[in-house]
């Protein structure tokens, strides 16, 4: 698995702890811009 990998996966649990407890929340950074389809690749998780 790659670091991009690993940085999704982390993630993606941040935003299911987050939806469980009904906080809201937004990714902010490199994350963020992936949606966008912007390649960058992070090594964190900016929420």
């Amino acid at each position: 698995m790659s670091g991009l990998d690993d940085v999704i996966l982390a993630a993606a649990e941040v935003e299911a702890f987050c939806r469980n407890h009904a906080w809201q929340f937004c990714f902010i950074g490199g994350v963020a811009v992936q949606r966008w389809g912007m390649p960058r690749f992070t090594q964190d998780v900016d929420l």
